[in-house]
């Protein structure tokens, strides 16, 4: 029998790459996960407490860290969830089947999407920090 996975996708911060991992829910349960970038600026962690997960999620939206709480049974069924940035609103992070956080990580990574390029120009090109 094929075990279940869950995947966790987020845009990495720093490269704008879309990152993307898959981990058991068996290991999920037992002790979260951390999904790294490969540029190794960027790592979104996942803690595992009796009911809940507590996230630690970077944000290719707007940059910075959001912290999130989510009930076991959403992160772990169904076809997924979706974490939106606060400020922004947008779609920062989605967990769930593999086909569903290509998709939602397809639609924030595409150069057309008006929203997350608005963001991003705002943010970075016309208010610089």
């Amino acid at each position: 029998m094929k075990e279940a996975m869950r995947t966790i996708g987020y845009l990495c911060p720093a490269c704008r790459k879309r990152v993307i991992q898959s981990r058991s829910v068996f290991a999920l349960s037992a002790s979260g996960a951390v999904v790294s970038c490969e540029c190794g600026e960027s790592s979104l962690s996942i803690e595992a407490e009796e009911n809940k997960f507590r996230l630690n999620v970077p944000c290719g939206v707007c940059g910075e860290e959001h912290l999130a709480e989510c009930s076991a049974d959403k992160l772990l069924h169904g076809r997924g969830i979706g974490l939106a940035c606060p400020d922004t609103k947008i779609l920062c992070c989605f967990i769930g089947e593999d086909y569903a956080v290509e998709h939602e990580m397809e639609q924030l990574c595409q150069p057309a999407s008006s929203n997350i390029c608005r963001a991003f120009f705002v943010r970075y090109v016309i208010s610089p920090e």
